[in-house]
């Protein structure tokens, strides 16, 4: 059994059983990490998105030593864990050490996106959130808890350096 990390779309329940089947989240903390929307989205047809726009923007993750960000655990068996890696395909696994609610820490994989994928650059901070996508992990992360969504977005970053909460209150 691996825990993995999810922190973007597959805090979305509805998203991750598309990939596997539903399971129970822990609540964790990961530090020393960025969530961040600079990764160009490799499948833009999934999200309507138009690929001559930059709201072409995926969740991912960057080191930061200063920043932290909530996310959520779970477990999966080793065929599991396969589909995911093929789901994920344009990026790469990381180990890391997250803190779960009780100041625990578990070790579990994290996805992490690829600076190149297939030929193509995939990551600018110029890029903004594809709306969908947005919306389907802010969905995930309000159906965690109220709470927990609020902690997503404003823990959650675009790469101009505003937080999700102040992109979203700029654009109502």
């Amino acid at each position: 059994m691996v825990n993995i990390i999810a922190y973007g779309a597959m805090l979305n329940k509805e998203s991750l059983a598309k990939t596997i089947k539903s399971r129970e989240f822990k609540e964790v903390l990961v530090k020393g990490y960025s969530r961040i929307f600079n990764q160009r989205a490799a499948k833009l047809h999934l999200y309507n998105a138009d690929p001559k726009q930059n709201r072409v923007a995926i969740a991912n993750v960057i080191p930061n030593e200063d920043r932290y960000f909530n996310a959520v655990m779970f477990e999966v068996d080793d065929y599991e864990f396969e589909k995911l890696k093929i789901r994920e395909k344009s990026c790469h696994t990381k180990k890391i050490t997250a803190e779960l609610k009780n100041g625990e820490r578990a070790e579990a994989i994290m996805f992490i996106g690829n600076k190149i994928y297939e030929g193509n650059e995939m990551q600018s901070n110029d890029y903004l959130p594809i709306e969908l996508y947005l919306k389907r992990c802010r969905n995930g992360a309000y159906a965690v808890s109220e709470e927990f969504g609020n902690k997503w977005d404003e823990t959650t970053y675009l790469g101009d350096g505003r937080t999700v909460k102040k992109y979203l209150e700029d654009n109502n």
